[in-house]
């Protein structure tokens, strides 16, 4: 089941990445706390482990933070690829990135995506 899917953006990539408030359907947070860890293999079946975080009060916008970055060297991400978090089971997850590459093809721009 997929969690999320978005294009990865310039905060994305430098500081944290900005989950959709539907995120938290299907991540787990212990009542009264704002973190849990958060263990995710990638598409070639390496383990990471996220924080994700809310704030303590007020707007409950999830972020994956201690652990992302180290991800985003590690994959090269850069803005504009796709990051799709899936869930596999209660706690478990699969995280998959998928670049975007541009070309020309007989004078127009095309947009794909590869794993």
């Amino acid at each position: 089941m997929v969690v999320f899917s978005k294009l990865a953006t310039f905060t994305d990539i430098t500081s944290r990445l900005e989950l959709p408030i539907t995120a938290l359907d299907h991540i787990l947070l212990p009542l009264g706390e704002h973190k849990v860890e958060l263990a995710v293999t990638d598409s070639s079946g390496e383990p990471w482990i996220f924080c994700c975080c809310t704030r303590p009060q007020g707007h409950r916008k999830p972020c994956l933070r201690t652990g992302w970055l180290a991800f985003v060297r590690a994959k090269r991400l850069r803005v504009g690829d796709r990051i799709s978090l899936h869930r596999l089971e209660v706690g478990a997850f699969r995280i998959e990135v998928r670049r975007r590459v541009d070309f020309m093809l007989f004078g127009n721009q095309i947009e794909v995506e590869v794993a």
